[in-house]
């Protein structure tokens, strides 16, 4: 699986955000997708949902997608698990084990609680499961970590390689560079509307 995007241009009005010629995304593989505010890493990520329109041919033979936003509108006044379930529910696709999950990111406990009475971090971790529940072939995560505290970006990560392993490909936007720097088999850097790959020479 493969997704493939050729001779791609893309403007807001009269800005340029992309204008690239070639960019391969590889199953099996983690992407860290790099570059200044405004560069077009969300605007990328949309084309390849296919959520914007663009110039250009956008190839994607990936069956299944999760994509975890910064930030989602949670229903406030859902339970947490009524909430996750109906998710799921919606999706119509595999699942990972939801209690492991809720366990793994010490929400188990909060699953009765309605969404309001979530602190910040708890609503983010929330969002994680929600996409990580499910058991699809490619993930995209924006800006995973934020809100998080150490240990759970440490938590997050392992999860992430435990992905992996199975063979999962993972496209990831991030601040903490550093923080993924043996995580990642390949930098995507957006700069000047054009995409650059590189192979993470720190990879483990």
């Amino acid at each position: 699986m493969t997704i493939v995007l050729r001779d791609i241009y893309k403007k807001y009005e009269k800005l340029v955000v992309l204008d690239f010629n070639f960019l391969e995304i590889n199953e099996g593989y983690s992407y860290m997708l790099l570059g200044e505010n405004g560069s077009g890493k969300s605007t990328l990520i949309k084309m390849i949902l296919n959520h914007t329109k663009y110039e250009g041919k956008i190839t994607n033979t990936f069956k299944t997608i999760s994509y975890i936003p910064e930030r989602v509108n949670l229903p406030l006044f859902m339970k947490v698990r009524e909430f996750l379930e109906n998710i799921i529910m919606i999706r119509g696709v595999k699942t990972f084990d939801l209690d492991y999950l809720l366990e793994y990111f010490e929400l188990k406990v909060k699953e009765k609680q309605v969404i309001k009475n979530l602190s910040k971090g708890m609503r983010q971790k929330l969002i994680l499961i929600t996409g990580l529940a499910l058991d699809v072939d490619l993930y995209i995560l924006d800006e995973a970590l934020n809100g998080l505290d150490k240990k759970m970006q440490d938590k997050l990560l392992k999860y992430l390689e435990e992905l992996k392993t199975k063979g999962k490909t993972i496209i990831y936007t991030t601040h903490y560079e550093k923080y993924f720097a043996n995580f990642s088999d390949y930098i995507i850097r957006l700069e000047d509307h054009k995409a650059y790959v590189s192979e993470n020479q720190t990879s483990s």
